[in-house]
């Protein structure tokens, strides 16, 4: 398998957190991903691509669309679930090939980059589900969005100093359309409409995650589709 490694890993390995650099060697690998200036002071750390062991994961995906007819509001009417759920079963990462693998189930890992392997986040569970109204002239819904609490990665490198997880995240949005005629239809909603607030990532460089959750609050939004 070939991934970038996350810099949170490269430190913790270099450094011995976990056990792997027990001579605190400078020429241990992921200690030569690390730049330093004239001084000693620390500079960068580098995460190139490298392959890594191996990755083992296992899980269950189910999606599930529900439509009955509503013609007690609309000829058109029809209400609707969608729903789609996800749940990991397990998420485990051999970093060198002989190395032991580490399970990364359930982990947020605030200090990964973008497509790094491990993630960013392997909740346990995962959901998204619509519940609506639609017909010819309208549709209106809400939409919720799930995301299980989490171990800190720091249970996997550094158990003896294990900082605190990450709780359950959800947030809704409610939308609306709704079609004047033939040509014109409106549509307007608002995410995040409870302004859920952005939780602490221990492992987070900046004590949160943008790049997983909802930095912006509740913000609304509202649009116009012309037909000619």
């Amino acid at each position: 398998m070939i991934s970038t490694v996350p810099g949170l890993t490269v430190l913790s390995k270099c450094f011995n957190l976990d056990g792997s650099n027990s001579t605190y060697s400078a020429a241990n690998p992921y200690c030569q991903l690390i730049q330093r200036d004239g001084a000693g002071q620390l500079v960068s750390v580098s995460t190139p691509y490298l392959n890594l062991g191996g990755l083992k994961t296992a899980g269950i995906e189910a999606q599930l669309h529900l439509g009955l007819p509503a013609t007690f509001i609309a000829e058109s009417g029809r209400v609707y679930v969608d729903a789609g759920v996800n749940w990991l079963s397990s998420y485990k990462v051999q970093l060198l090939p002989g190395a032991p693998f580490l399970d990364y189930t359930d982990v947020s890992n605030g200090g990964a980059g973008t497509g790094s392997v491990p993630p960013r986040a392997t909740p346990r569970w995962k959901g998204l589900a619509t519940l609506g109204y639609r017909s010819e002239a309208v549709s209106v819904g809400v939409r919720w969005k799930y995301q299980g609490s989490m171990r800190d990665v720091s249970t996997v490198l550094t158990p003896a100093t294990a900082q605190v997880g990450v709780g359950a995240y959800s947030t809704f949005d409610l939308f609306t359309s709704f079609r004047v005629s033939k040509a014109y239809e409106f549509r307007v909603g608002v995410n995040n409409f409870t302004d859920k607030s952005l939780p602490f990532v221990a492992s987070s460089q900046n004590g949160t995650d943008v790049a997983l959750y909802d930095p912006l609050g509740r913000t609304f939004y509202a649009g116009v589709k012309l037909n000619f």
